[in-house]
């Protein structure tokens, strides 16, 4: 942890370095220190730890090579309306993207496999989604109230569907599908 480095400006990371804890370097000089940061998202090494909701505004695409994302990176992140992530990516985490308001384009490329619970809950205007066939799991919640969730017609028996991919299941139909 780097938590009360106050002096720290500078960190590298071996191409190895695949995740460091949320929060560990929140009260370092190297988190605030602006220059550290890529157009509102600050990455370490091949991690993207987190993105400033203030700062990042309209379409970003998460940088190619990109291995992991910190998990609740992107929340609240009011001015994002479209996302694109590289398929360097393999896993979309726990609501990394929850209460983005106005996304309402994702791209998810080839490579990424899984979408863990409430990564996309509540961006309410997401209705144009792009998934790659290489996704092997969705947990359930993933789109729990956007647009596409919320609108009647993505779903078919009490299931949630997008391109043949179950997406969700209308919780007052369990047992019955």
């Amino acid at each position: 942890s780097y938590a009360g480095c106050d002096y720290v400006t500078k960190i590298t990371f071996p191409e190895s370095f695949e995740y460091s804890y949320p929060n560990s370097i929140d009260d370092t000089a190297f988190y605030k220190n602006k220059e550290n940061w890529e157009n509102g998202v600050l990455y370490l090494g091949k991690v993207l730890y987190e993105a400033d909701p203030e700062d990042l505004v309209g379409e970003y695409t998460i940088k190619e090579g990109t291995i992991r994302i910190v998990d609740q990176s992107f929340v609240g992140c009011q001015k994002l309306t479209k996302l694109t992530i590289p398929g360097s990516v393999d896993f979309i985490p726990f609501k990394t993207f929850m209460n983005c308001p106005e996304l309402t384009d994702l791209t998810l490329e080839e490579g990424i496999t899984v979408i863990q619970p409430s990564a996309f809950v509540n961006c309410k205007k997401l209705v144009n989604i792009k998934l790659p066939k290489s996704l092997t799991e969705v947990f359930q919640g993933v789109f729990t109230g956007t647009g596409y969730y919320n609108n009647i017609y993505n779903w078919d028996d009490g299931g949630l569907y997008l391109d043949n991919i179950l997406l969700d299941v209308d919780p007052e139909c369990w047992g019955e599908l």
